[in-house]
């Protein structure tokens, strides 16, 4: 099965992180793999290890996909961008979803496809990729 990254942002909006990448895993569990960084994140601030730790295991499940799904929503987040540019760097299919109107040049030029929806996102991914 394909494997799919699911990068955003966690500080702040933690509901959030698991509501919509548990959305995910349950709608589309089925016809993709999910590699979710919240499986590393216990929500409370961390030793410099344990931030070694996290992003390394990050890079890892990054470098095991081949898309990399992001939710980019209400302003930058420092974790979301770094993900975004190492998959890019790795060649990874990187697919933003996002309402916000003001992208930044930086998410422009570095991913290789945006949608306003999930729906619409996994209707691309459906047909490029087949979940197979």
């Amino acid at each position: 099965m394909t494997k799919i990254y699911l990068a955003g942002k966690i500080g702040g909006q933690r509901k959030l992180a698991e509501n919509w990448r548990r959305c995910l895993i349950e709608k589309y569990g089925k016809r993709y793999t999910f590699l979710n960084p919240l499986e590393r994140d216990n929500g409370r601030e961390s030793t410099p290890e344990e931030f070694q730790t996290k992003v390394d295991g990050d890079k890892k499940e990054i470098e095991q996909s081949k898309i990399v799904v992001v939710y980019i929503n209400e302003g930058p987040s420092w974790g979301t961008a770094m993900e975004i540019m190492y998959a890019f760097i790795k060649r990874k299919a990187i697919f933003v979803v996002s309402r916000e109107k003001q992208k930044s040049p930086w998410v422009l030029c570095h991913v290789t496809k945006i949608f306003k929806t999930f729906n619409e996102c996994f209707k691309f991914i459906d047909e490029f990729y087949g979940g197979d």
